[in-house]
């Protein structure tokens, strides 16, 4: 199917009400056929093949910029199944470093910022980036 035909079946739906189950069957369908690989995927730089975030890191990191992300939509995001993604968030909500609110049949996600701030591994990573050294040309890696 494409893009044209998408769009004029979610119109569709739209107008005629029909439930989430019916938009939601489209939005996988759609998903299924975009190369996620090509398409939507965390960027990772000038380093495409160095991660040095882990996963629970890319997950905290993507739900800080996009706090209205689906788990479905954020798996496909960081190339990740799943159910890697529904137990990182359980074990980022049980640490207190995000909140996870409902709103409607929608969850939203923000960032327990004084508990992120206050995580070792945190402190570590920013202590250490405020002691590089600065080029003459380079911008500061962070604002005072």
């Amino acid at each position: 199917m494409d893009t044209n035909k998408y769009m004029e079946e979610l119109k569709d739906l739209l107008k005629r009400g029909n439930g989430p189950g019916a938009i939601e069957h489209l939005v996988a369908e759609i998903l299924s056929n975009i190369n996620a690989k090509e398409s939507l995927k965390y960027e990772s730089g000038n380093n495409p093949g160095v991660k040095i975030l882990t996963t629970t890191g890319r997950v905290l990191v993507t739900l800080g910029e996009y706090p209205e992300i689906t788990q479905r939509a954020l798996a496909v995001y960081i190339d990740v199944s799943e159910g890697v993604v529904t137990n990182i968030i359980k074990d980022l909500i049980d640490n207190n470093l995000i909140t996870k609110t409902k709103v409607r049949r929608q969850n939203h996600y923000s960032l327990n910022v004084s508990e992120v701030g206050k995580h070792a591994d945190i402190r570590h990573l920013l202590g250490m980036i405020t002691s590089l050294p600065k080029g003459e040309d380079q911008e500061p890696l962070l604002s005072s």
